[in-house]
């Protein structure tokens, strides 16, 4: 198989309080090395965190905290003019200092990927 692990940093730097942020991620990834009946399977998670210096929604500094889970199945073998289908099942979810941005979300998604 495949693996991939990615470790991202970045800081956001904003005259505006609510904007300025310091973003840390990390995600593994594994795509199986031989297709399961056709399908080009891979398999992702991922954890993140955002800091804020300042938020209005806590009054003071607010931290959110991410985590992600995926798969997904892309069927090379159904290609029509170079593109062929990929299915995913996503999960991801957000908790956070400000109850105004947790969320929770699961999610099936039906894409066209090019072939070439």
């Amino acid at each position: 198989g495949h693996l991939l692990a990615s470790l991202d940093w970045k800081r956001i730097r904003s005259d505006s309080a609510a904007v300025d942020r310091e973003d840390l991620s990390a995600r593994v990834q594994y795509a199986l090395a031989k297709p399961i009946l056709g399908a080009h399977v891979a398999l992702w998670a991922g954890l993140g965190q955002t800091d804020y210096g300042y938020s209005p929604y806590t009054g003071g500094a607010r931290r959110d905290l991410g985590r992600e889970f995926g798969v997904s199945a892309f069927l090379a073998n159904r290609e029509f003019f170079g593109f062929a289908p990929e299915i995913a099942v996503t999960w991801d979810e957000n908790r956070s200092d400000a109850v105004l941005f947790e969320r929770s979300e699961t999610a099936v998604s039906l894409r066209l990927r090019s072939t070439f």
